[in-house]
């Protein structure tokens, strides 16, 4: 993006620009330009600034190594000599150069940055003529005023369209919180102010002439940028809201499953109870830390369940092997019952001499031996019963 509203301090460059003053009558001293910017963008020439005059001993920095090249053969015939005037005459070529390609790119920010550290490096770098610091002058004065001029016009151009892209901006921000509070709305509303915030770094207008552009002026841009952080954060306190509200209802239910838990409820009524919020959860939204803390519960709880559970079966367990030894004992009883009854019934009627009675007396007899045999069949399933349930025990 490129500022529009750049200002320009006159005072501050002349402050910055100046060096030290030496004595006005010196006889080392000589009077020298300063490039500075008026508020039009425009530079003059101030005959204000004092510089040394010693040229010679500015272009001999360095003598020693002026000794052993005079001193060196090889030194004279194979390598170049670049004086301290050569090499700030380049750079300040280079600076030049470089104010040019930020006039083309619409920089104006850079542009007006960088012709400040010019005004002040023009007349204070050392070893350059005072026609060279002229030269330079002009042509630094002549890049800001097609600058300014162009600045101006952009300014201009982009006044327009900069305020219909803000309109588009601030629909956009309000159709993103018209959505409702579900968690698809929600989401709208995050996708709406992307949209928007996409179209504020790519999205372009026309002007009147046809002609698009996704320019926008410094004062439109900060507007725009206020306006989808202040949407952005609308839809996530909105969200927060629905979080905590979320969280509520779900740590009453677990609650209620704890109490059944703690109470006489059955262990795989508490599971059906979590099997069914965890379905519930899925249509709701909650942030990351809430959703490990319910799981914490969750799992603790289930954990609880399974062992009230195990211990639920144990009991079970037992009580079936208490109910099968007490059906074995009476069984048992049983049988002996029906042994004195053969017994008893062998030794007083043995000796009836009635065919027919003693007939009768052998039926019965013999129907109670047969309710023995039966009896013992089922002593025998009900010892494999009490077997595997004291195995499962074990195993448990």
């Amino acid at each position: 993006m490129m500022d529009t509203d750049i200002v320009k301090d006159e005072n501050e460059l002349k402050e910055s620009a100046a060096p030290a003053e030496s004595p006005e009558n010196s006889a080392e001293v000589k009077s020298e330009g300063i490039l500075s910017v008026d508020h039009n963008g425009t530079e003059e020439l101030k005959e204000d600034v004092k510089e040394p005059v010693n040229e010679p001993e500015q272009l001999t920095k360095e003598p020693a190594a002026e000794t052993e090249a005079e001193e060196s053969p090889v030194a004279d015939s194979a390598l170049p000599v670049t004086t301290p005037k050569d090499d700030n005459i380049s750079f300040l070529n280079t600076q030049v150069e470089k104010l040019i390609g930020l006039k083309d790119e619409k920089n104006f920010t850079d542009f007006w940055f960088y012709v400040r550290e010019l005004n002040k490096m023009v007349f204070t770098l050392k070893g350059i003529a005072r026609e060279e610091r002229l030269k330079f002058k002009e042509r630094i004065g002549e890049l800001c005023d097609e600058t300014k001029k162009l600045q101006d016009e952009w300014k201009e151009k982009i006044s327009k369209t900069s305020s219909l892209k803000l309109e588009r901006i601030s629909r956009m921000v309000e159709e993103a919180l018209s959505f409702g509070t579900s968690h698809e709305e929600i989401e709208k509303s995050f996708h709406k102010i992307e949209a928007a915030n996409k179209f504020f770094r790519e999205g372009k207008v026309a002007n009147d002439a046809g002609e698009e552009t996704a320019e926008m002026s410094r004062e439109d841009r900060e507007k725009a940028k206020e306006l989808i952080k202040a949407g952005k954060d609308k839809v996530l306190d909105r969200k927060r809201e629905i979080r905590e509200a979320n969280f509520k209802v779900v740590t009453q239910k677990l609650n209620a499953i704890s109490d059944s838990l703690i109470g006489a409820g059955k262990p795989q009524k508490i599971f059906d109870a979590i099997k069914k919020l965890r379905l519930e959860m899925k249509d709701m939204t909650l942030d990351r830390p809430q959703l490990r803390e319910i799981d914490n519960v969750i799992e603790t709880m289930w954990k609880k369940a399974r062992e009230k559970s195990s211990f639920s079966r144990v009991h079970d367990t037992q009580m079936r092997i208490r109910g099968l030894e007490d059906s074995l004992r009476r069984k048992e009883h049983f049988i002996h019952t029906l042994e004195k009854e053969i017994k008893d019934l062998g030794a007083k009627w043995n000796n009836v001499k009635n065919d027919f009675f003693k007939n009768r007396v052998n039926e019965w007899a013999e129907e109670k031996k047969q309710k023995i045999e039966s009896t013992r069949k089922e002593i025998e399933g009900v010892k494999e019963k009490i077997t595997f349930l004291q195995e499962q025990l074990k195993r448990n």
